[in-house]
């Protein structure tokens, strides 16, 4: 969850913020396009500017399937 003034506040559900723990980041070693597809959430990786990915579900979608995943990029937020 992003905040508009302030800091950044992580997700209140247990399966996301255990999928975002700052203790996975070890676990990025792939490097990654962002926003490009992948397929298996949660997983890390890193793009070429550095920025640490997790694949999560495209925003809107409630059922996994092929293809529905993407990287999402960001800077180190923890």
């Amino acid at each position: 969850m992003y905040a508009e003034m302030g800091g950044c506040v992580g997700p209140t559900d247990a399966t996301a913020a255990a999928g975002l723990a700052s203790s996975k980041s070890s676990t990025a070693t792939s490097t990654v396009t962002g926003n490009a597809s992948c397929t298996t959430q949660w997983n890390w990786g890193k793009d070429s500017d550095g920025k640490f990915c997790v694949c999560v579900m495209k925003p809107g979608y409630y059922q996994a399937s092929n293809g529905w995943y993407v990287w999402d990029c960001q800077t180190q937020w923890w």
